[in-house]
C-alpha cells in the first residue's frame, strides 16, 4: 500500500509494501529548498528475509579436473580495461537511510542494520555503515567521488567475530569452511577502469581467521618433495585451521606482507611476498615448520606467477634463504609496530589478544 503525495510542491512516496515474509516501510520525499540531495528516501523494515529477494547460500563446488591441464598455461587477465561508468553520481542526488532491525538469511540473523548514503555533487558518500551479528559486527565507510577527471575512491572496513560459515555462507569462500573472521582495511584508489584503480591502489587490508576448518593445502605446503603428488590428492579434505592471518600494506598498486602466518594441528607457517596489481603478479614465500618430528623436513614454498594462475613449486634450501631469507627469523622478532594499523585493530577486538595474534607473534 504506497501513496503519492504532494505537499509544498514536492512529490513524495509514502507507505508499506509486502515481499513474502518481508514488510518494508517507504518514505520518498523530493526536496524543496533547492539544495541538497533531490530526493530523501528512508526504507525501514523490522524483518527483511533475503529468501523472499532470491539470496540463498552459495553452494561449494568442485572444480573439473577434467580441463585443468588445458587450462593450465593460459594466463587471464584479473582488471578489465574497460572503463567504468560514472554517470549515475554525476546525474542523480539523493539522500537515503536504511535501517532494518533483523537480517535473516538460511542459518543466521543480522540485526541492526544500519546505512547512511548520499549522493551530492557527484560524490557518494556511506557513513556508516553497520550491522551486528551475535558476538561480532561490521562498520564501513566509503567515498566515491566523481567530480573530477579521475574518480577518487575511499573504502574502510571493519569486521569482528564474523562466522565464515554462517553470515558468509551467501559469499563463495573456496577452501575454507567455519571460523571466525575479523578483518580490518584502510584503502584508497583512483581510475576510471578495474585495472586503473588496482593499480592505483594504497593503504593496508588484512583479516585473520580462528578456529575454523580448510582444504589439506597445508598438508600440501608441508609435504616432503616426494610425497607432493599422494599428497594433493587429499585436497578436497579438510582440516582444522586454528589460524591464519594476512596483513598487506598497498603502495600504488604494489603490496608488500606485513604478516602471513597459517597455524593447523600439524603445521605452522610463516611467509612473506609481494602482490603487484600493476603487471598482475603474484611471489609469496611460505616456511612451514612442523610441530612433530616424524613431519620433519618440510621444504619453503614459492608461489609465483600470473595472479590468474600461479606455480606452485618447491625451493632447495639455500635458494629460499636468498629469496625470503626473514621467513626464517622467529617471527617474535618482528616489531609489533612495524605490522601496521590493520594488525593493531585486529589485536584489540578484544580485552586480550586473540589466539591468531599470540600464534602470529610467536607466543
Amino acid at each position: 500500500d504506497v501513496r503519492v503525495t504532494h505537499s509544498n510542491g514536492s512529490l513524495g512516496l509514502n507507505g508499506d509494501l509486502n515481499i513474502g515474509k518481508t514488510g518494508i516501510h517507504l518514505s520518498t520525499a523530493q526536496n524543496p529548498e533547492g539544495h541538497g540531495p533531490e530526493f530523501v528516501t528512508s526504507v525501514t523494515a523490522s524483518t527483511f528475509h533475503l529468501a523472499d529477494f532470491g539470496i540463498y547460500p552459495k553452494t561449494p563446488t568442485t572444480p573439473d579436473t577434467s580441463t585443468k591441464k588445458s587450462s593450465k598455461s593460459k594466463t587471464i587477465q584479473v582488471f578489465s580495461d574497460h572503463p567504468l561508468s560514472f554517470e549515475f553520481l554525476k546525474e542523480n542526488e539523493f539522500a537515503l537511510k536504511l535501517d532494518i532491525k533483523e537480517l535473516v538469511g538460511t542459518d543466521f540473523v543480522l540485526t541492526d542494520l544500519d546505512i547512511d548514503a548520499t549522493l551530492e555533487d557527484s560524490m557518494l558518500r556511506i557513513n556508516p555503515a553497520k550491522l551486528t551479528y551475535a558476538d561480532g559486527a561490521i562498520s564501513a565507510e566509503s567515498r566515491i567521488d566523481a567530480s573530477g577527471s579521475t574518480p577518487e575512491i575511499m573504502l574502510k572496513v571493519a569486521a569482528e567475530d564474523i562466522d565464515v560459515g554462517g553470515v558468509l555462507s551467501h559469499i563463495p569462500m573456496p577452501g575454507l569452511l567455519g571460523g571466525h573472521l575479523n578483518i580490518a582495511a584502510d584503502l584508497s584508489s583512483r581510475g576510471s577502469s578495474p585495472r586503473q584503480i588496482a593499480s592505483s591502489l594504497t593503504g593496508e587490508v588484512g583479516f585473520a581467521i580462528e578456529n575454523g576448518k580448510i582444504k589439506k593445502l597445508a598438508d600440501l605446503v608441508g609435504a616432503d618433495a616426494l610425497d607432493f603428488v599422494t599428497t594433493a590428492r587429499k585436497l578436497n579434505e579438510y582440516e582444522k585451521l586454528n589460524c591464519l592471518a594476512i596483513v598487506f600494506e598497498f603502495d600504488n598498486g604494489i603490496a608488500t606482507s606485513k604478516a602471513i602466518v597459517a597455524d593447523t594441528p600439524k603445521l605452522r607457517t610463516h611467509g612473506m611476498g609481494t602482490i603487484n596489481l600493476i603487471n598482475e603478479t603474484v611471489d609469496i614465500g611460505l616456511h612451514p615448520q612442523a610441530k612433530r618430528r616424524r613431519l620433519a623436513g618440510s621444504s619453503p614454498v614459492q608461489i609465483k606467477g600470473p595472479l590468474s594462475n600461479p606455480s606452485v613449486r618447491k625451493l632447495p634450501l639455500r635458494e629460499a634463504t636468498e629469496l625470503y631469507g626473514t621467513i626464517f627469523l622467529p617471527f617474535v622478532f618482528l616489531p609489533a609496530r612495524a605490522l601496521g594499523y590493520v594488525w593493531h585493530s585486529m589485536g584489540n577486538d578484544k580485552l586480550e589478544p586473540t589466539p591468531c595474534l599470540l600464534k602470529a607473534l610467536g607466543s
